[in-house]
């Protein structure tokens, strides 16, 4: 039969909370101290240029992984309640009362262990003081991983303080502080407009510039360190900008545009009965009436298909998406009405899904032959929503065309700025504009974030 300790199990509790803490901080510490000896170790040969340039930021890993090891490691030990009990009683030096306890509290039912447990029961009852037994304050391993962690911090800031810089250093980080603000302020004109034409690529190239651009504002870097940073998400920009642009289809939009009159031309040359040529009829009246201005006799499917290919072959994206749109609505009024319009605007509609093949709008495609399909069949509501669908990946192509020029004109802008900065732009005592916006004298980009064309002086090199 089992005894009942309350007092004793309510001691050891909270006797085991403190010994956890007390594991957690010594272990915290040895991983601390290990981490912050092998940031030592790296910021050496990061001094001595044995290894690359890696961002020295990365020389808070080691200790914080490291503190954050040791931790877990304590809290996931394992202790048991005889351990604690046995630490308990040597700090208090109560002579194996609660370990013996607590090994005979599941024995039989003996007056000699009775006695023994209520000895260690009554013990604990009276009160223990466990902060004098088992004190929170941080152990020497805490103080010695936090002087060696303070240590390799100076190693690291000291020499990088204005007072320890040669002339020539402090003039560099200036420079290089300037060029930042430049490419600050191009960011986030690029930023802006990529936001505002929801252009997600090119969004998140020109955050990324903006970071690189606030790295170097904050002059901590000197001039060879900011060169390769420059230079390096140059390189990464120009790759994912070539990658964008090489997914460019082969056939252009205006080129569609004229396979597209193509076909409604030929589709006029066909044979056809007399209902149809009494709609051609009204059609080449309506033709006749758009080159003078007057749009009034046109069918309504006539009109759409020829603004359509005429905005294609201006190259005008929006326009095609917004007579697409139009068409939709036509259909979902259920327009055209008769079975001839119906045919000839299904015609219409596979021309112009044949003629989209190829072109960064290939998308649309599929979506304008079901459209075609559909009407062909007289199910308006059909063909209305696969037009929309189609009017929809017509704008989502733009955008993304709109995307690779944008990370184009970022590339470009990171390329001139690199070249900028190899070759010293900028002189000392130059300032740009206070509030960060406006454009420097010697800026290779204007307010709106696009290159300048420079104009060379005859005579110029």
């Amino acid at each position: 039969m089992a005894v009942m300790t309350p007092a004793l199990s309510r001691t050891l509790a909270q006797a085991a909370r403190r010994v956890r803490l007390l594991l957690a901080f010594r272990a915290g510490a040895v991983g601390l101290g290990a981490g912050a000896i092998l940031s030592g170790v790296l910021l050496a040969l990061l001094r001595l240029r044995v290894l690359g340039e890696p961002p020295e930021e990365i020389l808070l890993l080691p200790p914080l992984l490291g503190l954050a090891a040791g931790v877990t490691a304590a809290l996931l030990r394992r202790v048991t309640a005889l351990d604690v009990a046995r630490l308990t009683e040597q700090r208090l030096d109560l002579k194996e009362r609660f370990s013996t306890a607590l090994t005979l509290t599941s024995a039989g039912d003996d007056p000699l262990v009775r006695r023994q447990i209520a000895d260690a029961e009554a013990h604990a009852a009276r009160g223990i003081d466990l902060k004098t037994a088992l004190p929170l304050s941080p152990p020497r391993p805490v103080w010695a991983a936090l002087a060696v962690t303070l240590a390799v911090l100076l190693a690291w800031f000291v020499p990088t303080l204005p007072f320890f810089l040669s002339t020539q250093e402090r003039t560099e980080r200036a420079e290089v502080k300037r060029e930042g603000e430049r490419i600050v302020r191009v960011a986030k004109a690029l930023e802006r407009e990529a936001a505002g034409k929801k252009l997600p690529n090119t969004r998140q190239a020109a955050k990324q510039m903006n970071a690189l651009g606030r790295e170097l504002q904050r002059g901590s870097l000197n001039k060879q360190k900011a060169l390769m940073k420059v230079a390096k998400l140059t390189q990464q920009m120009q790759k994912t900008q070539q990658a964008m642009a090489a997914a460019t289809a082969p056939k252009s939009l205006p080129a569609a545009g004229k396979e597209l009159q193509k076909a409604l031309d030929g589709a006029k040359a066909t044979p056809k009965d007399g209902a149809q040529k009494k709609t051609d009829a009204l059609n080449a009246e309506g033709d006749a009436k758009n080159k003078q201005g007057d749009q009034s006799g046109t069918p309504a499917a006539q009109q759409a298909a020829r603004k359509m290919q005429a905005a294609m072959q201006n190259g005008d994206v929006p326009s095609l998406a917004e007579e697409l749109s139009k068409m939709a609505q036509m259909a979902q009024q259920g327009q055209p009405g008769d079975k001839q319009g119906r045919e000839q605007m299904a015609k219409q509609l596979a021309a112009l899904s044949q003629a989209l093949k190829g072109t960064s709008f290939e998308k649309a495609s599929e979506p304008l032959k079901q459209a075609a399909e559909a009407m062909k069949k007289g199910d308006m509501a059909e063909a209305s929503r696969q037009l929309q669908e189609a009017a929809r990946q017509v704008a989502e192509a733009q955008r993304k065309k709109e995307d690779a020029e944008g990370m184009r004109q970022v590339a470009q802008a990171m390329q001139q700025q690199q070249g900028e900065q190899a070759g010293g732009a900028g002189t000392e005592g130059e300032t740009p504009g206070d509030s960060g916006e406006g454009e420097g004298q010697n800026d290779a980009f204007g307010k709106n974030g696009k290159p300048k064309e420079h104009k060379h002086e005859p005579g110029g090199t």
